[in-house]
């Protein structure tokens, strides 16, 4: 009887601590804001990262590109380089990388160009707590 007991407690709080240690969806702002408003030759592009984060394959996304020449130069995580690909379809390009999971407080350093316009962007990774719609 007692067994029983001690390994329903185990149970217990190995439930809590998994609760607590998984990574659930969460809305991340960058520098303060939900996504980057980026402007080139009249353009207006909008860049903003994944919602959880955790989808890799399009954890940078840019809208607006239409038939606009997108090319990332250097993309860093917390001053370690990271390896990527660019997937773009109709006038979105997502930026895939791999092997590799953001959190908040990381600092993602991203150099790219749209046609003649070159941008150097540094951006610190916040989790939103409550978003006014």
């Amino acid at each position: 009887m007692r067994a029983i007991i001690i390994s329903k407690k185990i149970f217990a709080i190995k439930l809590v601590i998994c609760l607590l240690s998984c990574d659930t969806p969460r809305l991340y702002m960058l520098n303060n804001s939900l996504n980057d408003k980026l402007t080139c030759d009249g353009n207006n592009f909008e860049l903003f990262f994944s919602k959880s984060l955790v989808n890799t394959s399009e954890a940078i996304t840019i809208k607006n590109l239409g038939d606009d020449n997108l090319k990332v130069t250097k993309l860093e995580l917390n001053g370690k380089a990271l390896e990527f690909e660019i997937n773009k379809q109709d006038n979105v390009a997502r930026i895939g990388v791999h092997s590799q999971r953001f959190a908040e407080k990381d600092k993602i350093h991203l150099v790219f160009s749209i046609n003649q316009c070159r941008y150097d962007k540094t951006y610190a990774i916040g989790r939103v707590v409550k978003v006014s719609k």
